[in-house]
């Protein structure tokens, strides 16, 4: 995972990112940015799995830098602050973690793998998205089922059925090419 430190104090940085490095061998590369400003700009540039923002810098709130980045947030988020007073607004902003400077690297580690899980999470559910939204663009005349008989399996477009028949222990597949007409066992 790549994560992206934004703090406009160049000590807690420093501090963050070698109790990174040292505990948390998820993270594979840490960027740095020091306000509102540059975060947008590092975030853009380095497209991090997880952020760990400050909450009060120079140029403005990380709640600010948040809604300005409009929509749903590509990475994980994890406010940093010496001030539990923003707790609320951090999780109201789809925050994953709080985590009170100094920084305890328990905590740290236990943040980073809550990141980890939700990053795969995310991952799956974005799969599945993908994978629903393909399903769904198939025409339905483009879709097909697959029935055998006692010979062979056929791949039949579901378009060309016209109707299906009751046969006893069998069912009937009336096609709309005359050719294929034929029963198919229902146990």
């Amino acid at each position: 995972m790549k994560a992206l430190i934004i703090d406009n104090e160049e000590p807690i940085r420093t501090e963050l990112k070698n109790l990174i490095l040292e505990h948390c061998n998820k993270i594979e590369s840490v960027a740095e940015a020091n306000g509102v400003a540059t975060g947008l700009l590092a975030i853009q540039k380095h497209n991090p799995d997880v952020v760990f923002l400050d909450v009060e810098m120079d140029d403005g709130t990380g709640m600010d830098l948040v809604k300005q980045l409009k929509g749903e947030l590509n990475f994980q988020l994890i406010f940093i602050t010496a001030h539990n007073k923003y707790a609320i607004d951090a999780f109201k902003l789809s925050a994953i973690d709080f985590l009170l400077k100094p920084i305890d690297p328990i905590e740290l580690i236990a943040s980073v793998d809550k990141a980890e899980k939700n990053k795969k999470s995310k991952d799956l559910a974005e799969q599945l998205s993908v994978l629903q939204e393909s399903l769904q663009s198939i025409k339905s005349t483009d879709k097909k089922i697959v029935l055998n008989d006692s010979e062979s399996i056929h791949f039949i477009k579901v378009s060309e059925i016209i109707r299906c028949e009751a046969d006893g222990a069998y069912t009937k597949f009336i096609f709309s090419c005359k050719k294929r007409n034929f029963s198919f066992f229902h146990p």
